[in-house]
């Protein structure tokens, strides 16, 4: 049984942030799908790679955590009609400008999408985390925050070692 939330942490918060943080490692864990019709350099390949397999992790442990507490439901986030049509024009425009460049233009233009996918994972976590009453969940969501965090350099260096110049 979990741990009753905090006080100013409706059980509808916690389960909404749950599920955003879901629809996002769902989405991630197939980012490297894209690697099947577009070729990149290896390193670029890797850190791809570890993305998709860090949000297939965090995807699993995720549903386990809903199959274990029935106050979280995943698939309820609850977003405003506008945010959700924000969100969809968003990720249906990224879609078409990574499947119409290729190169080194794809390469930045994929790490870029993986730099505001990863921020936002790693401090929507960090969010929960803060607020979770559940010890389990916690450590997973502060665990998970830093993995996403370290991804998050991973790729920002990746873009500042190839992609810009020094002064």
């Amino acid at each position: 049984r979990p741990d009753p939330a905090p006080a100013n942490f409706s059980n509808s918060s916690r389960s909404e942030g749950h599920a955003i943080l879901y629809e996002l490692v769902s989405k991630q864990k197939d980012v490297s799908k894209i690697l099947i019709i577009k070729k990149e350099k290896s390193d670029v390949h890797a850190v791809i790679k570890s993305i998709s397999e860090a949000s297939r992790d965090a995807t699993k442990k995720l549903e386990a955590f809903a199959k274990q507490d029935r106050t979280l439901n995943l698939k309820e986030k609850h977003l405003p009609t506008i945010e959700e049509k924000t969100r969809t024009s968003i990720e249906s425009a990224r879609t078409k400008q990574l499947l119409g460049s290729s190169g080194r233009k794809f390469e930045l233009q994929l790490l870029l999408t993986q730099t505001e996918a990863l921020s936002y994972g790693t401090h929507l976590a960090r969010s929960l985390a803060v607020e979770e009453a559940n010890a389990g969940h916690r450590e997973f969501l502060l665990q998970l925050s830093r993995q996403l965090d370290g991804l998050y350099l991973q790729v920002l260096n990746l873009i500042t070692s190839r992609y810009t110049r020094e002064a």
